[in-house]
Protein backbone atom coordinates (compact mmCIF):
# COMPACT_ATOMS: atom_id res chain seq x y z
CA UNK A 1 0.00 0.00 0.00
CA UNK A 2 1.43 3.57 -1.06
CA UNK A 3 2.31 5.74 1.94
CA UNK A 4 0.74 9.41 2.53
CA UNK A 5 3.51 11.04 1.03
CA UNK A 6 3.70 8.97 -1.92
CA UNK A 7 -0.07 9.45 -2.19
CA UNK A 8 0.21 13.44 -2.06
CA UNK A 9 2.86 13.05 -4.84
CA UNK A 10 0.51 11.67 -7.49
CA UNK A 11 -2.25 13.77 -6.30
CA UNK A 12 0.21 16.93 -6.71
CA UNK A 13 0.95 15.65 -10.00
CA UNK A 14 -1.26 16.30 -12.84
CA UNK A 15 -1.88 13.88 -15.52
CA UNK A 16 -0.35 15.80 -18.36
CA UNK A 17 3.00 16.31 -16.32
CA UNK A 18 3.24 12.60 -15.44
CA UNK A 19 2.84 11.37 -19.18
CA UNK A 20 5.53 13.82 -20.22
CA UNK A 21 7.59 12.30 -17.98
CA UNK A 22 7.00 8.64 -18.91
CA UNK A 23 7.65 9.86 -22.47
CA UNK A 24 11.10 11.32 -21.50
CA UNK A 25 12.32 8.04 -19.85
CA UNK A 26 11.25 6.22 -22.40
CA UNK A 27 13.05 8.08 -25.23
CA UNK A 28 16.30 8.00 -22.76
CA UNK A 29 15.81 4.36 -22.57
CA UNK A 30 15.74 3.96 -26.16
CA UNK A 31 18.97 6.04 -27.09
CA UNK A 32 20.66 3.72 -24.10
CA UNK A 33 19.81 0.69 -26.22
CA UNK A 34 21.02 2.12 -29.52
CA UNK A 35 24.30 2.79 -27.94
CA UNK A 36 24.50 -0.73 -26.83
CA UNK A 37 23.66 -2.46 -29.66
CA UNK A 38 26.01 -0.27 -31.60
CA UNK A 39 28.61 -1.03 -29.31
CA UNK A 40 28.19 -4.62 -29.22
CA UNK A 41 27.96 -4.72 -33.24
CA UNK A 42 31.60 -2.80 -33.40
CA UNK A 43 33.11 -5.44 -30.97
CA UNK A 44 32.22 -8.60 -32.85
CA UNK A 45 35.26 -10.35 -34.04
CA UNK A 46 37.41 -8.86 -37.25
CA UNK A 47 37.39 -10.72 -40.75
CA UNK A 48 41.57 -11.05 -41.39
CA UNK A 49 42.44 -8.98 -43.90
CA UNK A 50 42.63 -9.50 -47.74
CA UNK A 51 45.74 -11.04 -48.50
CA UNK A 52 46.34 -11.85 -45.20
CA UNK A 53 45.72 -15.98 -45.82
CA UNK A 54 45.39 -17.42 -42.18
CA UNK A 55 44.63 -14.78 -40.43
CA UNK A 56 47.08 -13.70 -36.83
CA UNK A 57 47.04 -16.10 -33.99
CA UNK A 58 44.86 -15.94 -31.82
CA UNK A 59 46.49 -15.75 -28.82
CA UNK A 60 47.10 -12.16 -27.18
CA UNK A 61 46.98 -11.06 -30.82
CA UNK A 62 50.36 -12.35 -31.14
CA UNK A 63 51.41 -13.32 -34.87
CA UNK A 64 51.62 -16.78 -35.65
CA UNK A 65 54.97 -18.81 -36.58
CA UNK A 66 56.74 -18.05 -39.64
CA UNK A 67 54.93 -20.95 -41.61
CA UNK A 68 51.98 -19.90 -40.73
CA UNK A 69 52.12 -16.16 -41.09
CA UNK A 70 49.50 -13.98 -42.40
CA UNK A 71 50.90 -13.91 -45.89
CA UNK A 72 53.52 -11.86 -47.41
CA UNK A 73 52.73 -7.94 -47.26
CA UNK A 74 55.62 -6.82 -49.14
CA UNK A 75 54.40 -8.32 -52.25
CA UNK A 76 55.13 -11.67 -54.33
CA UNK A 77 58.88 -10.10 -55.52
CA UNK A 78 59.78 -10.72 -51.63
CA UNK A 79 61.34 -13.85 -50.83
CA UNK A 80 60.38 -14.39 -46.68
CA UNK A 81 62.81 -17.71 -46.60
CA UNK A 82 66.14 -18.65 -47.86
CA UNK A 83 66.18 -22.09 -49.39
CA UNK A 84 67.52 -23.48 -45.75
CA UNK A 85 64.58 -22.38 -44.13
CA UNK A 86 66.39 -19.66 -42.38
CA UNK A 87 64.36 -16.15 -42.33
CA UNK A 88 65.53 -13.33 -44.92
CA UNK A 89 66.05 -10.01 -44.44
CA UNK A 90 62.80 -9.49 -46.18
CA UNK A 91 60.70 -11.43 -43.84
CA UNK A 92 62.10 -9.84 -41.05
CA UNK A 93 60.85 -7.14 -42.49
CA UNK A 94 57.53 -8.48 -43.48
CA UNK A 95 57.20 -10.11 -39.63
CA UNK A 96 57.50 -6.42 -38.13
CA UNK A 97 54.80 -5.40 -40.37
CA UNK A 98 52.55 -8.24 -39.23
CA UNK A 99 53.34 -6.98 -35.73
CA UNK A 100 52.52 -3.79 -36.55
CA UNK A 101 49.03 -4.50 -38.05
CA UNK A 102 48.51 -7.10 -34.46
CA UNK A 103 48.85 -3.65 -32.63
CA UNK A 104 47.10 -1.57 -34.64
CA UNK A 105 44.13 -3.78 -34.71
CA UNK A 106 44.15 -4.61 -30.99
CA UNK A 107 44.14 -0.22 -30.78
CA UNK A 108 41.15 -0.49 -32.55
CA UNK A 109 39.42 -3.40 -30.78
CA UNK A 110 40.27 -1.37 -27.67
CA UNK A 111 38.78 1.70 -28.55
CA UNK A 112 35.40 0.21 -29.68
CA UNK A 113 35.62 -1.67 -26.32
CA UNK A 114 35.81 2.07 -24.40
CA UNK A 115 32.93 3.21 -26.64
CA UNK A 116 30.99 0.24 -25.33
CA UNK A 117 31.56 0.75 -21.41
CA UNK A 118 30.67 4.07 -21.59
CA UNK A 119 27.73 3.52 -23.01
CA UNK A 120 27.22 1.28 -20.36
CA UNK A 121 28.01 3.92 -17.84
CA UNK A 122 30.92 2.40 -16.47
CA UNK A 123 33.36 5.60 -17.52
CA UNK A 124 36.32 4.27 -15.25
CA UNK A 125 36.62 0.88 -16.88
CA UNK A 126 36.18 3.07 -20.32
CA UNK A 127 38.75 5.46 -19.59
CA UNK A 128 41.38 2.16 -18.94
CA UNK A 129 40.33 0.77 -21.94
CA UNK A 130 40.86 3.52 -23.75
CA UNK A 131 44.43 3.70 -22.27
CA UNK A 132 45.10 0.37 -23.71
CA UNK A 133 44.13 1.35 -27.01
CA UNK A 134 46.44 4.54 -27.15
CA UNK A 135 49.04 2.03 -25.65
CA UNK A 136 48.78 -0.48 -28.73
CA UNK A 137 48.75 2.18 -31.38
CA UNK A 138 51.87 3.65 -30.03
CA UNK A 139 53.52 0.91 -30.58
CA UNK A 140 52.28 -0.05 -34.05
CA UNK A 141 53.66 3.30 -34.88
CA UNK A 142 57.03 2.17 -33.25
CA UNK A 143 56.75 -0.91 -35.28
CA UNK A 144 56.29 0.11 -38.63
CA UNK A 145 59.30 2.85 -38.15
CA UNK A 146 61.19 -0.36 -37.53
CA UNK A 147 60.04 -2.26 -40.44
CA UNK A 148 60.78 0.69 -42.43
CA UNK A 149 64.58 0.66 -40.87
CA UNK A 150 64.58 -3.02 -41.90
CA UNK A 151 63.77 -2.14 -45.21
CA UNK A 152 66.56 0.05 -45.61
CA UNK A 153 69.48 -1.90 -44.42
CA UNK A 154 68.40 -4.85 -46.78
CA UNK A 155 68.56 -2.60 -49.35
CA UNK A 156 71.75 -1.16 -48.73
CA UNK A 157 72.73 -4.78 -47.81
CA UNK A 158 72.12 -6.13 -51.28
CA UNK A 159 73.62 -2.75 -53.12
CA UNK A 160 77.00 -2.63 -50.79
CA UNK A 161 77.42 -6.14 -51.05
CA UNK A 162 77.41 -6.16 -55.17
CA UNK A 163 79.23 -2.46 -54.95
CA UNK A 164 82.40 -4.91 -53.66
CA UNK A 165 82.36 -7.26 -57.02
CA UNK A 166 85.98 -6.68 -58.98
CA UNK A 167 84.94 -9.12 -61.79
CA UNK A 168 81.98 -10.50 -63.70
CA UNK A 169 82.46 -14.10 -61.08
CA UNK A 170 82.65 -12.30 -58.18
CA UNK A 171 79.24 -10.72 -59.59
CA UNK A 172 77.36 -13.37 -60.38
CA UNK A 173 78.24 -14.66 -56.80
CA UNK A 174 77.56 -11.45 -54.63
CA UNK A 175 74.15 -11.77 -56.98
CA UNK A 176 73.43 -14.95 -55.84
CA UNK A 177 74.10 -14.32 -52.60
CA UNK A 178 72.57 -10.96 -51.78
CA UNK A 179 69.18 -12.24 -53.68
CA UNK A 180 69.24 -15.41 -51.26
CA UNK A 181 70.18 -13.52 -47.69
CA UNK A 182 67.72 -10.83 -48.86
CA UNK A 183 64.86 -12.14 -50.25
CA UNK A 184 64.58 -8.76 -52.20
CA UNK A 185 63.87 -9.20 -56.57
CA UNK A 186 66.10 -6.56 -58.87
CA UNK A 187 64.31 -4.87 -61.30
CA UNK A 188 63.64 -6.48 -64.58
CA UNK A 189 66.28 -4.13 -66.05
CA UNK A 190 69.20 -4.58 -63.42
CA UNK A 191 71.99 -5.13 -65.36
CA UNK A 192 73.38 -8.48 -65.18
CA UNK A 193 76.92 -7.66 -66.69
CA UNK A 194 79.54 -6.73 -64.47
CA UNK A 195 81.29 -3.32 -65.00
CA UNK A 196 83.34 -0.34 -63.48
CA UNK A 197 80.49 2.13 -63.93
CA UNK A 198 78.52 -0.03 -62.47
CA UNK A 199 79.85 1.05 -58.91
CA UNK A 200 78.00 4.20 -59.28
CA UNK A 201 74.95 3.38 -60.10
CA UNK A 202 74.56 1.28 -57.16
CA UNK A 203 76.13 3.97 -54.67
CA UNK A 204 73.28 5.74 -56.17
CA UNK A 205 70.99 3.10 -54.69
CA UNK A 206 71.92 3.04 -51.19
CA UNK A 207 70.92 5.64 -48.09
CA UNK A 208 72.81 8.63 -47.40
CA UNK A 209 74.71 6.42 -44.64
CA UNK A 210 75.20 3.70 -46.13
CA UNK A 211 76.92 5.63 -49.54
CA UNK A 212 78.89 8.12 -46.86
CA UNK A 213 80.19 4.92 -45.24
CA UNK A 214 81.09 3.05 -48.65
CA UNK A 215 83.09 6.39 -49.69
CA UNK A 216 84.95 6.63 -46.56
CA UNK A 217 85.95 3.03 -46.88
CA UNK A 218 86.73 3.72 -50.15
CA UNK A 219 89.43 6.60 -49.30
CA UNK A 220 90.65 4.44 -46.14
CA UNK A 221 91.59 1.44 -49.28
CA UNK A 222 93.17 4.09 -51.86
CA UNK A 223 94.67 5.80 -49.04
CA UNK A 224 96.34 2.85 -48.31
CA UNK A 225 96.94 1.55 -51.26
CA UNK A 226 98.85 4.98 -52.25
CA UNK A 227 101.10 4.44 -48.85
CA UNK A 228 101.86 1.18 -49.13
CA UNK A 229 103.00 2.07 -53.01
CA UNK A 230 105.33 5.46 -51.79
CA UNK A 231 106.80 3.21 -49.16
CA UNK A 232 107.42 0.51 -52.20
CA UNK A 233 108.76 3.45 -54.32
CA UNK A 234 111.45 5.09 -51.11
CA UNK A 235 112.76 1.67 -50.43
CA UNK A 236 113.75 1.28 -54.06
CA UNK A 237 115.01 5.26 -53.60
CA UNK A 238 117.19 4.57 -50.98
CA UNK A 239 119.20 2.49 -52.78
CA UNK A 240 119.35 4.19 -55.56
CA UNK A 241 120.49 7.48 -54.31
CA UNK A 242 123.73 7.13 -54.32
CA UNK A 243 123.50 5.77 -58.11
CA UNK A 244 121.93 8.91 -58.78
CA UNK A 245 125.04 11.32 -57.33
CA UNK A 246 122.80 12.54 -54.98
CA UNK A 247 124.45 12.61 -50.99
CA UNK A 248 123.43 12.00 -47.91
CA UNK A 249 122.26 14.90 -47.07
CA UNK A 250 119.29 14.30 -49.23
CA UNK A 251 118.23 11.54 -47.12
CA UNK A 252 115.50 13.42 -45.41
CA UNK A 253 114.09 14.53 -48.54
CA UNK A 254 113.89 10.50 -50.18
CA UNK A 255 110.10 10.55 -50.55
CA UNK A 256 110.51 13.72 -52.28
CA UNK A 257 112.93 12.94 -54.53
CA UNK A 258 110.83 9.67 -55.46
CA UNK A 259 107.93 12.00 -56.35
CA UNK A 260 110.05 14.51 -58.27
CA UNK A 261 110.78 11.47 -61.11
CA UNK A 262 106.77 11.88 -61.50
CA UNK A 263 107.36 15.04 -62.84
CA UNK A 264 110.67 16.41 -64.38
CA UNK A 265 113.44 13.89 -65.24
CA UNK A 266 116.53 12.81 -63.21
CA UNK A 267 118.94 15.17 -64.98
CA UNK A 268 116.53 18.46 -63.30
CA UNK A 269 116.65 16.76 -59.84
CA UNK A 270 120.36 16.75 -59.91
CA UNK A 271 119.89 20.70 -59.80
CA UNK A 272 118.18 20.59 -56.49
CA UNK A 273 119.31 21.31 -53.53
CA UNK A 274 117.60 19.16 -50.69
CA UNK A 275 115.45 22.33 -49.51
CA UNK A 276 114.91 23.25 -53.82
CA UNK A 277 113.62 19.43 -53.32
CA UNK A 278 110.81 20.57 -51.14
CA UNK A 279 109.29 23.30 -52.45
CA UNK A 280 109.53 21.84 -56.27
CA UNK A 281 108.03 19.13 -55.60
CA UNK A 282 105.16 20.52 -53.67
CA UNK A 283 105.13 23.32 -56.57
CA UNK A 284 104.46 20.09 -59.21
CA UNK A 285 102.23 18.45 -56.85
CA UNK A 286 99.78 21.26 -56.35
CA UNK A 287 99.68 22.01 -60.25
CA UNK A 288 99.02 18.26 -60.93
CA UNK A 289 96.27 18.48 -58.54
CA UNK A 290 94.69 21.88 -59.83
CA UNK A 291 94.95 20.46 -63.20
CA UNK A 292 92.74 17.31 -62.06
CA UNK A 293 90.42 19.57 -60.57
CA UNK A 294 89.90 21.86 -63.37
CA UNK A 295 89.31 18.53 -65.72
CA UNK A 296 86.50 17.10 -63.15
CA UNK A 297 84.54 20.75 -63.09
CA UNK A 298 85.09 20.42 -66.95
CA UNK A 299 83.55 16.86 -67.38
CA UNK A 300 80.83 17.88 -64.45
CA UNK A 301 79.91 21.33 -65.01
CA UNK A 302 75.96 20.88 -64.15
CA UNK A 303 77.31 19.81 -60.69
CA UNK A 304 80.11 22.68 -59.94
CA UNK A 305 77.90 25.08 -58.66
CA UNK A 306 76.85 23.02 -55.60
CA UNK A 307 80.28 23.12 -54.91
CA UNK A 308 80.56 26.69 -55.23
CA UNK A 309 77.21 26.94 -52.62
CA UNK A 310 79.17 24.26 -50.51
CA UNK A 311 82.59 26.53 -50.06
CA UNK A 312 80.54 29.77 -49.04
CA UNK A 313 79.62 27.66 -45.61
CA UNK A 314 84.06 27.62 -45.67
CA UNK A 315 83.60 30.06 -42.51
CA UNK A 316 80.85 27.85 -41.01
CA UNK A 317 82.86 24.81 -40.94
CA UNK A 318 86.02 26.75 -40.21
CA UNK A 319 85.64 29.95 -38.03
CA UNK A 320 88.02 32.74 -37.62
CA UNK A 321 88.93 31.44 -34.47
CA UNK A 322 90.50 28.27 -35.90
CA UNK A 323 93.03 29.90 -38.54
CA UNK A 324 96.03 29.66 -36.16
CA UNK A 325 95.40 26.21 -35.82
CA UNK A 326 96.96 22.85 -37.70
CA UNK A 327 95.20 22.40 -40.83
CA UNK A 328 95.15 18.59 -40.96
CA UNK A 329 92.12 18.62 -38.78
CA UNK A 330 90.85 20.98 -40.67
CA UNK A 331 90.91 19.14 -43.82
CA UNK A 332 89.79 16.15 -42.06
CA UNK A 333 86.69 18.37 -41.14
CA UNK A 334 85.71 19.87 -44.57
CA UNK A 335 85.57 16.10 -46.26
CA UNK A 336 83.26 15.13 -43.44
CA UNK A 337 80.81 17.78 -44.39
CA UNK A 338 81.95 17.20 -47.88
CA UNK A 339 79.63 13.82 -47.64
CA UNK A 340 77.43 15.46 -45.92
CA UNK A 341 76.39 17.76 -49.34
CA UNK A 342 72.68 16.59 -50.16
CA UNK A 343 70.15 18.94 -52.14
CA UNK A 344 66.38 18.73 -53.05
CA UNK A 345 65.68 18.19 -56.19
CA UNK A 346 68.76 17.50 -57.40
CA UNK A 347 69.36 14.31 -59.02
CA UNK A 348 71.83 11.89 -56.96
CA UNK A 349 74.60 11.37 -59.34
CA UNK A 350 74.80 14.98 -59.90
CA UNK A 351 74.89 15.18 -55.90
CA UNK A 352 77.75 12.17 -55.85
CA UNK A 353 80.04 14.31 -58.32
CA UNK A 354 79.73 17.64 -56.44
CA UNK A 355 80.81 15.07 -53.19
CA UNK A 356 84.00 14.54 -55.56
CA UNK A 357 84.72 17.89 -57.04
CA UNK A 358 84.03 19.48 -53.11
CA UNK A 359 86.45 16.59 -52.13
CA UNK A 360 89.07 17.16 -55.10
CA UNK A 361 88.74 20.85 -54.04
CA UNK A 362 90.26 20.36 -50.23
CA UNK A 363 93.55 18.24 -51.72
CA UNK A 364 93.94 21.30 -54.24
CA UNK A 365 93.89 23.69 -51.27
CA UNK A 366 96.01 21.81 -49.12
CA UNK A 367 98.81 21.10 -51.97
CA UNK A 368 98.48 24.62 -52.93
CA UNK A 369 98.98 25.74 -49.37
CA UNK A 370 101.57 23.58 -48.55
CA UNK A 371 103.60 24.40 -52.01
CA UNK A 372 103.11 28.04 -50.36
CA UNK A 373 104.42 27.76 -46.64
CA UNK A 374 107.18 25.53 -48.68
CA UNK A 375 106.77 22.34 -47.59
CA UNK A 376 106.10 23.48 -43.82
CA UNK A 377 103.29 23.68 -41.08
CA UNK A 378 100.08 24.55 -43.11
CA UNK A 379 97.58 26.51 -40.62
CA UNK A 380 94.14 27.00 -41.23
CA UNK A 381 94.40 30.66 -42.22
CA UNK A 382 96.45 29.59 -44.99
CA UNK A 383 93.68 27.19 -46.51
CA UNK A 384 91.32 29.99 -46.03
CA UNK A 385 93.88 32.07 -48.25
CA UNK A 386 93.96 29.06 -51.34
CA UNK A 387 90.39 28.58 -50.89
CA UNK A 388 89.79 32.49 -51.93
CA UNK A 389 92.65 32.13 -54.57
CA UNK A 390 90.58 29.05 -56.11
CA UNK A 391 87.60 31.37 -56.29
CA UNK A 392 85.46 28.38 -55.94
CA UNK A 393 81.92 30.55 -55.02
CA UNK A 394 82.60 33.27 -57.47
CA UNK A 395 83.54 31.70 -60.94
CA UNK A 396 81.15 29.98 -62.99
CA UNK A 397 81.58 26.60 -63.86
CA UNK A 398 83.23 27.53 -67.60
CA UNK A 399 85.72 30.52 -66.00
CA UNK A 400 86.95 28.25 -63.80
CA UNK A 401 88.54 25.79 -65.70
CA UNK A 402 90.74 28.15 -67.51
CA UNK A 403 91.36 29.80 -64.04
CA UNK A 404 92.57 26.75 -62.68
CA UNK A 405 94.17 25.43 -66.05
CA UNK A 406 96.66 28.72 -65.73
CA UNK A 407 97.14 28.50 -61.86
CA UNK A 408 98.28 25.10 -62.24
CA UNK A 409 100.98 26.41 -65.39
CA UNK A 410 101.47 29.23 -63.37
CA UNK A 411 102.87 27.24 -60.49
CA UNK A 412 105.20 24.81 -62.97
CA UNK A 413 106.53 28.21 -64.07
CA UNK A 414 107.47 29.06 -61.11
CA UNK A 415 109.81 26.71 -60.52
CA UNK A 416 111.92 27.88 -62.88
CA UNK A 417 113.84 30.43 -60.39
CA UNK A 418 114.98 26.84 -58.70
CA UNK A 419 116.31 26.36 -62.61
CA UNK A 420 114.41 23.67 -63.32
CA UNK A 421 113.42 23.31 -67.05
CA UNK A 422 110.00 24.44 -67.91
CA UNK A 423 109.49 22.66 -71.17
CA UNK A 424 110.80 18.90 -69.01
CA UNK A 425 108.30 19.50 -66.84
CA UNK A 426 105.17 16.42 -67.91
CA UNK A 427 101.83 17.58 -67.97
CA UNK A 428 98.61 15.61 -67.90
CA UNK A 429 97.06 15.89 -71.60
CA UNK A 430 93.87 18.00 -70.78
CA UNK A 431 90.41 16.78 -72.23
CA UNK A 432 89.51 18.70 -75.32
CA UNK A 433 86.23 21.37 -74.66
CA UNK A 434 83.22 20.87 -76.03
CA UNK A 435 82.30 23.95 -78.40
CA UNK A 436 78.51 24.01 -77.62
CA UNK A 437 78.80 24.14 -73.81
CA UNK A 438 81.17 27.30 -73.58
CA UNK A 439 82.65 30.17 -75.54
CA UNK A 440 85.97 30.27 -76.35
CA UNK A 441 86.73 33.28 -75.02
CA UNK A 442 85.60 31.96 -71.52
CA UNK A 443 87.33 28.89 -71.50
CA UNK A 444 90.64 30.22 -72.30
CA UNK A 445 90.56 32.84 -69.41
CA UNK A 446 94.04 33.75 -68.31
CA UNK A 447 95.75 35.24 -65.26
CA UNK A 448 96.70 38.85 -65.49
CA UNK A 449 100.13 40.08 -65.76
CA UNK A 450 101.81 40.34 -62.16
CA UNK A 451 101.87 44.44 -61.36
CA UNK A 452 105.53 46.20 -60.56
CA UNK A 453 105.83 45.20 -56.98
CA UNK A 454 105.04 41.69 -56.86
CA UNK A 455 107.18 38.75 -56.40
CA UNK A 456 108.04 36.12 -58.00
CA UNK A 457 105.96 32.83 -56.72
CA UNK A 458 102.87 35.17 -55.73
CA UNK A 459 99.54 33.73 -56.57
CA UNK A 460 96.40 35.17 -58.01
CA UNK A 461 92.71 35.03 -56.39
CA UNK A 462 90.57 35.89 -59.43
CA UNK A 463 87.94 36.05 -56.90
CA UNK A 464 89.11 38.96 -55.12
CA UNK A 465 91.63 39.99 -58.48
CA UNK A 466 94.29 40.63 -56.34
CA UNK A 467 98.25 38.86 -56.51
CA UNK A 468 99.36 37.24 -53.01
CA UNK A 469 102.47 36.50 -51.64
CA UNK A 470 103.76 35.00 -48.22
CA UNK A 471 106.54 37.60 -46.90
CA UNK A 472 110.13 36.12 -44.65
CA UNK A 473 108.57 36.61 -41.51
CA UNK A 474 105.54 34.08 -42.73
CA UNK A 475 102.58 36.73 -43.01
CA UNK A 476 100.80 36.99 -46.01
CA UNK A 477 100.69 40.34 -48.20
CA UNK A 478 98.72 41.49 -51.24
CA UNK A 479 98.24 43.26 -53.73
Amino acid sequence: MASLSELANVLQTSPAQAFRQEDTAYQQYQLQNQALQQAKQDMAPQQPLAGMAGGIGAQGGKPQALGAMAGNMLGPQYKLTTPDGEMTSAGLVNQTLITAQTDQQNAQAKAKEAQYLKAMGKDKEAQVADMEARRYLNNAQRTQQEAQKLKTEAKDDFASALYGANSQGEYDQRLKDALERTGIEPPKDFPTTWSPEMKQKLLSKMSPTMRAKIEAQDRAKEAQKNANERADRLNRSIQALGQNGLGKEYKEVKGQVEGLKNYIPESEIKKLGPKEVVAVSTKLEAAELTDELATLVQQNRQAAGLVGSFYKNFDKFLPERYDSQDASAATDIINREADKLEKSGVPKDEVTQARLIAKKAVDVINARALAASGGGRVLVSELRLQKDVLGLEGLSPTSAVGVYRGLAESDRKSTKRYGINTDTIKRTQAPAEKSAEAKPSEAKLSIPKAPEGVPAGAQYSPSQKKWWWKKPDGTWESK
